[in-house]
């Protein structure tokens, strides 16, 4: 997850799923680490400000993807050269 503050510096948190189902974010040591049930829970709490980020949390942004390409057939039979036993 990454987002942008206003100096034009990325945060990145990394969310982590425990093993019993919960969510949380990587913490430093001495902090205390909070869980949540759902990624939509976590990043409503760390909205709010003074939950111990660098900064809140702001409005999302739509993700980018790749557009998938057509698959194009190229022919290499040209290309191979068929090698005979001495």
């Amino acid at each position: 997850m990454h987002f942008y503050s206003k100096q034009k510096v990325v945060y990145t948190y990394r969310i982590f799923q425990t093993h019993t189902g919960y969510f949380t974010l990587q913490v430093s040591s001495g902090v205390e680490e909070k869980f949540f049930k759902t990624v939509k829970e976590l990043i409503d709490h760390y909205k709010q400000k003074n939950q111990g980020l660098a900064t809140h949390l702001g409005c999302s942004l739509k993700r980018k993807t790749l557009q998938p390409q057509p698959l194009q057939y190229v022919d290499c039979s040209g290309d191979y050269v068929v090698v005979l036993p001495d």
